[in-house]
Parts: structure tokens; C-alpha cells; sequence
């Protein structure tokens, strides 16, 4: 009776220490899994911005021709995202956009339809439908009042006045050159 006393004391002994060793590995697991999740969470999202750039910069060389020419596009429209609250995805499809449509001047027209948009206290949704009014009126080859009115004119207030200045013609010739 004593050795089984014995063997069970011995066995209570090395049951006590596994346990601690099984709270102590967990404690060490949720003391990893606090320190290396944000930096895990952080290279997740480090790589998913390396992913976007490789995506744009693919798009740019299509539109470029070249991998130089995508270079420099890409710093142009960096220097146009750091002008305004614009993201560079959204200033490289508008760009891209523009440029497949047969477009030459896509940068000054991003300059002015964001800086259109940010004085009235637009939003990127706003930059992205005027964008988009843009876009259809140079994919027609023709200015229609429906998009100058609806899509253009809800995104940018000003856009008949702007548009007739630009022209060097009054409202009324503008909407007479429309219809």
C-alpha cells in the first residue's frame, strides 16, 4: 500500500508539472499570437499594397508601351494624387480610361475635374461619376445634354459655366453647340 501511495504522489507530482507546462505553452502561444499577429496582420497588408502597385504598374506599361514610359506616368500620377484627395487606383483607371479611349490630355483632365470636385467639397464617388460623364461623352465623339446635365452638373456644380469658359463661348451658345 505504501509504493501505490508512493507511485500516486509521484504520479500527482508529474500530472501537477505537465500542467503547468501546458499553461505556461499556452500562455507563450496567446503572448506570440498577440506580438506576431499585428505584425502577420501588417505584412498582409504590406503585400497587398505591392500587389496593387504590380497591378497598375501592368496597366500602365499596356498603356505606356513601355516599362520607361509606365515609370514616368506612374510618377505623374503620383504627383497628381499628392494635389488631392484622390487615391492613386482611382487617378490611374481614370487615366488608363482616358488614355484607351484615345484621349491626349487625361492628366490635365483628372487635374481639373478633381480640383472641380474638391471645390465644391465632393467626394471620390463624385470625381468618379464626372469621370465617368467624361468618359462617355469622349467615347461618343458627342456632348449630349444628359450627361452634361445629369452626370456632369450633379458631380461638378459649375460644369456648364466651366465648360463655356473653357469653349470662350457664352451659356447659351454652349447649349446651342449641345443640342
Amino acid at each position: 500500500l505504501a509504493g501505490i501511495e508512493a507511485q500516486s504522489v509521484k504520479a500527482t507530482s508529474a500530472f501537477s508539472k505537465i500542467g503547468a507546462t501546458l499553461i505556461t505553452l499556452n500562455q507563450t502561444f496567446q503572448l506570440l499570437q498577440s506580438t506576431l499577429g499585428p505584425v502577420l496582420r501588417g505584412l498582409g497588408a504590406v503585400l497587398e499594397v505591392a500587389g496593387k502597385f504590380e497591378r497598375l504598374d501592368i496597366m500602365l506599361r499596356r498603356v505606356e508601351g513601355s516599362a520607361q514610359g509606365a515609370a514616368d506616368a506612374k510618377k505623374r500620377l503620383l504627383a497628381i494624387v499628392n494635389e488631392m484627395p484622390l487615391s492613386l487606383n482611382q487617378v490611374t483607371a481614370a487615366y488608363v480610361k482616358l488614355n484607351t479611349l484615345g484621349f491626349a490630355d487625361s492628366e490635365r483632365t483628372i487635374r481639373a475635374l478633381g480640383n472641380a470636385v474638391a471645390g465644391f467639397g465632393g467626394t471620390t464617388q463624385e470625381f468618379q461619376r464626372a469621370m465617368t460623364a467624361v468618359q462617355e461623352i469622349i467615347g461618343k465623339g458627342v456632348v449630349s445634354m444628359e450627361e452634361v446635365r445629369q452626370q456632369l452638373a450633379e458631380s461638378i456644380p459649375t460644369a456648364s459655366r466651366v465648360a463655356a469658359r473653357e469653349l470662350g463661348v457664352t451659356m447659351p451658345q454652349l447649349f446651342k453647340m449641345i443640342q
